[in-house]
């Protein structure tokens, strides 16, 4: 059954490196139509070809920053 859902990736071209915005991440479920999106930060070089990865995830927007959500706790964190 094909998915009805509908792709709202974008590639933006950041200088030295490429931005890849709400990336489809199928989930391991049933139902196609279920997914989460990931911003993909890609660097550019031509020497490597892999690179590490580092993931967050957490309950808010992945395109808020730490600061709007929880203003209060920054001083915390920058110390």
């Amino acid at each position: 059954m094909p998915s009805s859902r509908t792709s709202i990736a974008e590639t933006i071209d950041r200088g030295t490196y490429t931005l890849e915005r709400n990336v489809d991440i199928p989930l391991k479920s049933s139902d196609p139509s279920q997914v989460i999106r990931a911003n993909v930060y890609i660097p550019k070089s031509s020497e490597k070809k892999s690179w590490p990865v580092i993931i967050t995830y957490g309950p808010y927007g992945k395109d808020i920053e730490y600061e709007v959500y929880v203003y209060s706790s920054l001083d915390q964190v920058k110390h």
